[in-house]
């Protein structure tokens, strides 16, 4: 039987959002839920931040287990938005922002990354920059290396935290598109510390490189950040990426290009907490796009999903993969897929 080292709880897409009903956005909301491209402004889901708590409260093991935020936190990038979800992952909610309901996680920012949706404006116009940036002082500034979590003997786990959209401008077609850009960002990380003998690093990304392979042109990581991010995989010895944006789980081993020496494992999360709504219709506005077909598909099958990842022993170290969905049963908050588990080596 193999040993268990370390335990990861991997949330992602949460989309906090505060809807004023005397707002105007309380009339665009419904829009925003029935078209694919742009359905993140809807805002989170209140049954599954009391399901993710639950989770956390009754899962064996997640007391000890490490709490890791692969971006999207917010839907449009408000102060409010971040004072929200920070104080639900650091505390818990109350009234009128929620019902007591919180994680109780006051480092959770330690393994946290944005996504597209925290840099966007602070309103639903999707183009435009707030000044400062909200996120400052909420989430690390990117690239950086986490603290080294122990895993026994000269082991440890380190967690790399890289920005997908920090080069993306914020009135181009990257940013209305919702495509990753990042290739000045790669390069600072390449000169963060190398890693050490006995250190297992784990890249914590936004945007989804397997979206990338699908559908290039929408959603995805642009051609030249999607080369510099394989060839810092390959540079890095990273086997294990951890990722978000696209909004249904998968866990699958990447197909990278010849010569990269090794595999690399993804482990997108999907969408934890927002609310999830299959279409009444859908606008013709973005029929053109690339890709739009199989975003109308994924958005009808959609869940609310979390991972949870260990590290185990066993002769050598594994990192395994598990996707788990809302729990049919009240007060379990989330329960395991039924999809296979994935694991891979990762030391030596």
């Amino acid at each position: 039987m193999p040993t268990t080292l370390a335990t990861v709880i991997h949330i992602s897409d949460l989309h906090f959002s505060q809807v004023d009903p005397r707002s105007w956005h309380r009339f665009t909301r419904p829009f925003w839920g029935r078209v694919p491209l742009i359905d993140r402004m809807i805002g989170h889901d209140a049954e599954m931040l009391s399901r993710l708590s639950d989770f956390l409260d009754t899962h064996p093991g997640a007391e000890r287990a490490e709490l890791v935020v692969t971006g999207d936190v917010t839907g449009v990038g408000s102060t409010n938005e971040f004072r929200v979800a920070t104080q639900y992952l650091g505390k818990q909610l109350s009234p009128p922002d929620g019902d007591y309901v919180g994680l109780h996680r006051p480092g959770w920012r330690d393994f946290a990354i944005p996504g597209n949706h925290d840099h966007w404006p602070g309103v639903a116009s999707i183009l435009g920059r707030s000044r400062p940036w909200p996120a400052i002082g909420v989430l690390p500034t990117c690239p950086y290396l986490s603290r080294p979590i122990p895993l026994g003997g000269h082991r440890t786990l380190r967690f790399l935290g890289v920005d997908s959209d920090a080069d993306v401008l914020p009135w181009g077609w990257k940013r209305f598109s919702a495509t990753g850009s990042c290739v000045d960002e790669l390069a600072r990380a390449r000169t963060l510390p190398k890693r050490q003998d006995g250190e297992i690093r784990v890249l914590l990304f936004h945007h989804s490189r397997v979206r990338a392979e699908h559908a290039p042109a929408t959603n995805g990581i642009e051609h030249a950040s999607m080369q510099a991010l394989d060839g810092f995989l390959r540079d890095s010895d990273i086997r294990v990426m951890l990722t978000g944006h696209v909004h249904s789980p998968v866990v699958t081993q990447l197909q990278l290009p010849k010569g990269s020496g090794h595999g690399v494992l993804e482990a997108r999360c999907g969408t934890t907490t927002q609310i999830v709504n299959k279409p009444v219709y859908l606008s013709r506005a973005f029929a053109w796009m690339p890709g739009f077909e199989s975003q109308v598909r994924e958005h009808s099958n959609r869940a609310n999903s979390l991972l949870v990842h260990t590290v185990e022993e066993n002769t050598a170290i594994f990192w395994r993969s598990q996707i788990f969905t809302p729990a049919r049963e009240a007060g379990r908050g989330f329960e395991h897929s039924g999809l296979p588990d994935v694991r891979i080596q990762v030391y030596p």
